[in-house]
């Protein structure tokens, strides 16, 4: 299979499935209130879930081999191995296809994935189940041998991989290391690094239909602080801009906890923030949970231009929301 060269910017817009920005779709007179304040009607609470939600977050596996000190994983633990429960991965897939999802399924949060013997059947089966939706995963790349295993995944109906080259435990960034890491990496793949993507510590390329970003940034300067987790990271500052993700993002966890966003973390050592656990014996439980009351609290008080409180009081995490729409924002929260 070919392996093709692309640009950084390739590789950008190949996650770009609507026209315009989150925002720029919803903010408006149609702007569905329920987000705000819950919906317990189920036939609503389905057609508001498959309306807004653009991404799902599923970890289908507990375990990562690495503790890097921009994540909780370094304080909390992630060296034990629990397979996500396949009754529970069925009750969300079903629960998806029933709706016809065809956006963005991202597979991992706080894991390594590729450590899971089963990741490659959980890709099949979700591109089975939903062949339109865009399949992706971030990795750390420790168990990319060749380019074959990134075939295999292609093959499987895997659509993106960003893969993040870490800093080693106990260890401050540096650019040096990074440089001879990308190298490495990138003499498995066969992969000829040209100057400019060795200083710009990136790459990127597609094997068949599967886009791959091989980056080394420096998330001790550029990370998020994961929830008041993590007090070592650089950019930490009062947060006064809205936030997206409770509204574009629906976050599961290997053992069927849901946070309210990906940058939330959760394991059997960290349970804070937990806003709902799949109900294995309700097929409804995913739209259910993004509609109940708790998840529509967090969404009130991450909409509006104002200081943000809680575990959302200094995270750094991105938002594409514009101070011009500050009136619009006002105007819907007065609506209710």
């Amino acid at each position: 299979m070919e392996l093709k060269v692309i640009t950084k910017n390739e590789f950008l817009k190949s996650y770009s499935f609507h026209k315009n920005h989150y925002w720029d779709r919803k903010l408006n007179e149609n702007f569905n209130l329920e987000l705000l304040y819950g919906e317990k009607n189920i036939k609503k609470a389905i057609k508001i879930f498959k309306d807004n939600v653009d991404v799902i977050n599923l970890e289908t596996s507990s375990y990562c081999n690495r503790e890097c000190g921009y994540c909780p994983v370094s304080l909390f633990g992630r060296n034990f191995n629990i397979n996500i429960d396949q009754k529970l991965f069925d009750n969300v897939i079903s629960a998806l296809e029933r709706i016809n999802y065809d956006k963005s399924f991202c597979l991992n949060l706080y894991n390594e994935p590729l450590a899971d013997k089963k990741f490659i059947n959980h890709i099949s089966e979700i591109r089975k189940k939903m062949p339109k939706c865009i399949i992706q995963t971030n990795s750390n790349g420790d168990y990319i041998k060749n380019i074959n295993d990134l075939i295999k995944l292609e093959i499987a109906g895997l659509n993106k991989i960003k893969i993040t080259l870490h800093t080693p435990k106990k260890r401050d960034f540096s650019k040096d290391y990074m440089k001879l890491s990308l190298n490495k990496f990138a003499k498995k793949l066969n992969f000829k690094l040209n100057k400019n993507q060795i200083s710009q510590l990136n790459f990127n390329f597609k094997v068949g239909k599967l886009y791959v970003d091989v980056q080394c940034p420096n998330w001790f300067l550029d990370g998020n602080y994961r929830g008041e987790t993590l007090k070592n990271i650089k950019n930490i500052k009062k947060r006064i801009y809205p936030c997206v993700k409770p509204f574009r993002e629906f976050t599961i966890y290997y053992n069927g906890n849901i946070t309210p966003c990906c940058d939330i973390y959760n394991s059997k050592n960290y349970n804070k923030n937990n806003i709902g656990k799949i109900n294995l014996k309700n097929k409804n439980s995913i739209f259910q949970i993004y509609c109940q009351k708790k998840l529509s609290d967090w969404r009130r008080n991450l909409f509006g231009w104002n200081t943000k409180k809680g575990v959302c009081a200094n995270c750094s995490s991105q938002d594409l929301a514009s101070k011009k729409d500050r009136v619009i924002r006002e105007k819907i929260l007065s609506n209710h």
